[in-house]
């Protein structure tokens, strides 16, 4: 380059041999395939930038390590600092992230989750520990598009920028095993609410005596959102008060599908208990009372009392002819005959 060319840009060396490195050290995005084996980030990598973009279809666990320190000197130590991990990577499987370090312990990123780390050389942690939350925003329910973590003090938790609604990772897993339920303040799965509502909100259930079940199941409610529930029914409740259906209707036992992770995997439908036209109770056994089990129904909406279940009561009758008569008492047991006489021919019977 010639000593004053290129008046107003910047010359070719100084773009090449100093901003050029300045922008990546200071805030390059480092791109980084992955598969299905673990892979080690280079020194030259490490360096070119703070973020590390991580792209590619897993077909296994993988363990992203950061390399070993340049400076490590008679023990083995990865390199520090802060730096941001952005999982775009597909597949149902996870991705940790470790240094090289031995005996490294590691932070497992959700895909899609953009995280802060933290590397002290030996161990990976989150940036803020006070905060171990993996956030994230998606455009409606999570539930068979995200994937999310939970569990060991971290939670993954996405904002619906649809419903303005808030969820949390209950049980972490791909894009298409992970399960989030919607935060709704104190209620949590199994609680029932009064409503005047004809729809459910997001969430909840109808319990409109239908069934739930997986998409693929054909139940009423056919979502992932109600695994939780279904869970909670296989478990809690018997196949008498909760029937346990196929895919296509058929009756099947909790006995054998084995679990509930199974039936729903078999896309079965669970049987909501019972509940239009009734009214609730406690179930278990009351003092003085019968008995029932969690999810029965019993009762009659109309009933013809039978003889035996007549109370004690008593009939008022005129006898015309004698111009007198008597009350005479009627038990739930039998009928009552009295017979009035007179003293005349004959005589008058009464039944009770």
């Amino acid at each position: 380059m010639t000593t004053g060319s290129d008046s107003g840009v910047w010359g070719s060396n100084l773009n090449t041999f100093t901003f050029a490195p300045l922008d990546a050290i200071l805030g390059a995005t480092v791109p980084v395939t992955l598969g299905g084996t673990n892979v080690t980030l280079t020194l030259t990598q490490w360096v070119s930038g703070g973020a590390f973009k991580l792209t590619g279809t897993l077909t296994s666990n993988v363990v992203l390590f950061l390399p070993l320190s340049p400076n490590s000197v008679g023990s083995a130590l990865g390199v520090g600092g802060k730096f941001i991990i952005d999982n775009e990577c597909t597949g149902n499987f996870t991705v940790t992230v470790k240094t090289a370090a031995t005996s490294s312990t590691g932070v497992t990123v959700a895909q899609g989750a953009r995280t802060s780390l933290y590397s002290d050389t030996v161990n990976v942690w989150y940036a803020d520990d006070g905060s171990p939350v993996s956030f994230s925003t998606f455009a409606g329910n999570p539930n068979g598009s995200v994937a999310g973590i939970a569990g060991g003090g971290v939670a993954s938790v996405v904002w619906d920028t649809t419903d303005n609604a808030l969820w949390v990772c209950s049980t972490g897993g791909s894009s298409s095993t992970a399960v989030w339920f919607q935060a709704t303040g104190d209620w949590v799965t199994g609680d029932v609410k009064q409503t005047i509502a004809t729809v459910a909100p997001v969430g909840w259930v109808m319990m409109n005596d239908g069934t739930i079940g997986s998409a693929s199941s054909g139940a009423t409610v056919h979502s992932a959102t109600t695994q939780a529930l279904f869970t909670l029914l296989f478990n809690n409740i018997s196949d008498a008060n909760c029937p346990l259906l196929t895919s296509v209707g058929g009756a099947t036992t909790r006995g054998a599908l084995g679990s509930a992770a199974s039936a729903w995997a078999a896309n079965c439908r669970m049987t909501l208990p019972l509940a239009l036209g009734r009214a609730f109770a406690g179930a278990g056994t009351g003092a003085g009372l019968t008995t029932h089990a969690l999810g029965s129904a019993v009762g009659e909406e109309t009933h013809a009392l039978l003889v035996t279940e007549m109370p004690a009561h008593t009939h008022a009758y005129h006898d015309p002819l004698n111009g007198g008569g008597s009350a005479q008492s009627g038990g739930g047991q039998g009928a009552n005959s009295p017979t009035a006489s007179t003293g005349g021919a004959g005589s008058t019977s009464s039944g009770g």
